[in-house]
């Protein structure tokens, strides 16, 4: 248990400096090996030295790491982070004051007018995470179903709607107490918005809606080629600082895709499903997830990458209500499947903790897939896993496994699920050596 608190807190210090270090450069050393510059320069050392200690977590601390009693109640570091400012929105993030004992909230002021607070933004911008935190500080805090004393989080951002385009905005934000009595002194920004964008739908490059597809054949390959030429007719199409939209569908209809390939200087405003092609060649291999990586995958189904190095992609935005689908996994939880597997289990698998209002805040579960068992629990997944089986072939050429064979997977380990769980934790089968211990591997 030492142990583990140790290395917890020794992640602790390394996500204290993640959220401001810029990875566009590293400093070495004359053997090659990086410096400490950047640990030096954004981690406390004094903290890190403590933490790092073979007793902490063994003891009481002397001193608190941090004295949240003491210093400025002034907010630092008011930004707009990158892109994060369209036509009729702009975004703010800030760091909490040094002095934080007494600070509940945040006023924030647009154009010399109070707009509101940091929280009242969060529950409208952020609603998902805030009726997940409501929710949990409500079980464990409320309820009383914990003894751990529960830390409120803070929240230091703040999203302006309802903008005007191309104009500039003066934001002033300051710390307020749990009496709405401000803190400090307000620190200001100022952002313009972005001019009024050239908007392309994709229903008018020819995209159309359709049920989301799980199987294919013929015809629902060419329904899915099509959509996919019109959604990168659209993309391609797109002038600088225009927006591709993927608009709201009708009757729990989506657009399915295969993959398509975002390019600089545009918005992607996704309202409805985008929903990706359960046929994995509509994908192209060809992507690395590392550069030392010698086996190649498939594209997704958003990409946006450059094929010059020198030359990467830039100004990209991805924003909007709607959802982007993988179409990978079955629902389910673990090993048991959700009904066929097909139908969405959204609110169906709920926490200790979860929001009760599971028809507008539940969240869905796929089946826990491996190497072996994707063959069955997979949809994409199993056609990408199956695929690669079927391309590899013998020193004579010949092919390694029939489609018979690689078929017969799904059922194979339905079957040994039916009978209590017959594949071990290695992903091979206890009664039919040889023959999984082919197949492990290829599930990527």
């Amino acid at each position: 248990m030492r142990r583990f608190r140790k290395a917890a807190a020794l992640g602790l210090a390394a996500l204290m400096a993640v959220g401001s270090v810029n990875f566009a450069g590293v400093t070495t050393g004359a053997a090659g090996l990086p410096t400490t510059d950047g640990h030096d320069k954004y981690v406390n050392k004094n903290v890190f030295d403590v933490i790092s200690s073979d007793t902490f977590g063994t003891k009481e601390l002397e001193s608190p790491l941090f004295d949240k009693t003491k210093g400025s109640s002034d907010i630092t570091d008011l930004q707009v982070p990158t892109l994060a400012y369209d036509e009729s929105s702009i975004g703010l993030v800030w760091q909490k004051p040094e002095k934080y004992d007494n600070v509940a909230d945040y006023n924030v002021y647009i154009n010399g007018k109070l707009a509101g607070t940091a929280r009242e933004n969060y529950k409208v911008n952020a609603a998902w995470a805030s009726q997940y935190m409501d929710s949990f500080y409500d079980y464990y805090t409320a309820q009383g179903k914990s003894d751990i004393d529960m830390v409120n989080v803070d929240i230091h951002a703040y999203r302006a709607t309802g903008l005007e385009a191309d104009t500039e905005y003066t934001f002033k934000v300051v710390a307020i107490d749990k009496d709405g009595k401000e803190l400090g002194t307000a620190k200001e920004i100022k952002q313009k918005t972005t001019a009024k964008a050239e908007v392309l739908n994709i229903k008018d490059f020819g995209a159309e809606e359709s049920e989301g597809y799980v199987t294919y054949n013929d015809e629902i390959n060419e329904k899915i080629v099509k959509n996919t030429k019109a959604i990168q007719a659209a993309i391609d199409a797109c002038p600088e600082g225009g927006k591709v939209v993927i608009p709201e569908n009708t009757d729990g209809k989506v657009f399915v895709s295969g993959a398509v390939w975002l390019k600089s200087d545009m918005t992607l405003e996704v309202n409805g499903t985008l929903w990706a092609s359960p046929n994995s060649d509509h994908f192209e291999i060809g992507f690395l997830m590392y550069p030392f990586y010698t086996d190649t995958r498939g594209w997704g189904l958003l990409n946006a990458t450059s094929a010059d190095e020198n030359a990467p992609l830039e100004n990209i935005r991805i924003t909007g209500n709607g959802t982007l689908y993988g179409n990978g996994w079955k629902y389910g939880a673990g090993d048991k499947m959700y009904e066929d597997g097909y139908t969405s289990n959204a609110g169906v698998n709920t926490q200790a903790g979860d929001p009760s209002d599971t028809e507008n805040y539940g969240l869905p579960r796929y089946m826990g897939g491996s190497n072996t068992k994707v063959y069955y629990y997979g949809i994409q997944a199993a056609d990408s896993a199956k695929k690669y089986l079927a391309n590899l072939t013998n020193e004579d050429g010949s092919r390694k496994y029939s489609d018979e064979l690689i078929n017969s997977l799904s059922g194979y380990i339905e079957k040994d699920l039916a009978d209590n769980g017959k594949v071990d934790k290695n992903g091979k089968d206890k009664r039919h050596n040889g023959i999984f211990p082919l197949f492990c591997g290829f599930a990527g």
